[in-house]
């Protein structure tokens, strides 16, 4: 009777087994990067293990350490906010090193920047962004606007979101600290999401905010062109519009048959579908 049960058990477990792909039994893809494009590779790598039970992990470290990583072959591949090049250069990567690696562009990650829908503002300069959201310009017709004290309002540095730091690396500051980006207002209001931060403007004559495209409302208010541009998706396509990041990935192309299927996955319509929620997809067929 025992033999007879193991038997059965064995049988069981092959029908089981055969029926998983393959990527189900293999050894986990690691990646890490870029601090706001950390959270469109998690949401890559949930749909892309549904799909196939492969496992991807990802790590939060930034462009630098994630440079580091793949150069010691502790990661498979790098996701980063920069192009290959510029990392190589600034990271001073061997070119024996940099020779084997190829890189792929996945999407852009743009903010726009809203007013209230009274407000006769239509464009803004980066400076003067600059300016409005550190403070030093506190009423709307120092910069061609309406008579109306400037009310700033962004995310709370606490939410999981990386509008914020993409916000402070794309607008420059002073500069003169180590890092040239914008140093936000202290006595802003902080919001927990882009609904209240769009209420908030709404609400507010004096309003002004920032936010991902991808949650902008028309009920919210109108978006600023930036140095004159708008965001669409042409200008940020074309690399035109100021407020937005392009997205890459840097992998060793002697690595490249492994990875094939999770770069299928990312070109695919249920991978674009992904992307476009929150992004720009740059990977599309």
């Amino acid at each position: 009777m025992c033999r007879f049960t193991h038997l059965i058990f064995l049988f069981l477990s092959t029908l089981f087994i055969s029926g998983l792909p393959a990527f189900a039994f293999a050894e986990p893809i690691k990646g890490a990067g870029c601090k706001t494009e950390f959270f469109l590779i998690q949401d890559l790598a949930r749909g892309f293990k549904g799909k196939t039970g492969q496992t991807i992990i990802p790590q939060k470290t930034g462009n630098k350490v994630a440079i580091k990583l793949l150069t010691a072959k502790h990661i498979d591949l790098a996701f980063t906010c920069k192009p290959q090049e510029k990392l190589v250069k600034k990271f001073k990567i061997s070119e024996e090193t940099a020779s084997n690696w190829e890189s792929i562009i996945i999407a852009n990650d743009p903010i726009i920047v809203l007013v209230h829908r009274d407000n006769t503002l239509i464009s803004l300069t980066l400076e003067q962004l600059s300016g409005i959201f550190s403070g030093a310009i506190t009423n709307w017709k120092d910069v061609g606007g309406i008579d109306a004290p400037v009310q700033v309002a962004y995310l709370n540095k606490t939410v999981e979101s990386g509008v914020l730091t993409l916000f402070q690396e794309l607008v420059p500051g002073t500069g003169k600290g180590k890092i040239d980006q914008v140093t936000l207002r202290k006595d802003a209001f902080m919001a927990a999401g882009p609904k209240q931060l769009g209420a908030y403007v709404a609400q507010n004559k004096g309003g002004i905010s920032f936010m991902a495209l991808s949650s902008f409302r028309r009920r919210y208010g109108s978006m600023v062109n930036i140095n004159g541009i708008p965001p669409n998706r042409e200008t940020i396509k074309e690399g035109l519009y100021p407020l937005s990041v392009t997205y890459h990935i840097i992998y060793d192309k002697r690595n490249a048959e492994r990875l094939e299927p999770f770069f299928d996955y990312i070109k695919s319509e249920e991978g674009i579908s992904i992307i476009d929620q929150g992004f720009i997809s740059r990977t599309g067929k």
